[in-house]
């Protein structure tokens, strides 16, 4: 068995393809909707979920 580099296993391409941002999208919003989120707030939530999300596999990708 071949082992990956770590930057490897963290790059995420969501970042990269449209419609693997749409299905993060939808599962947030369906997350969201499940807990009761209030319906007018949900887009500036889905914003920051997925601004936190490219962060931190920024900062996983990152480090040695």
């Amino acid at each position: 068995m071949a082992l990956l580099p770590k930057a490897a296993c963290t790059t995420v391409d969501w970042q990269k393809r449209d419609s693997v941002r749409a299905r993060l999208r939808n599962l947030v919003r369906i997350t969201l909707r499940r807990h009761k989120y209030p319906p007018d707030m949900q887009e500036t939530a889905i914003a920051l979920v997925l601004s936190q999300a490219e962060r931190l596999s920024d900062e996983w990708s990152d480090v040695d």
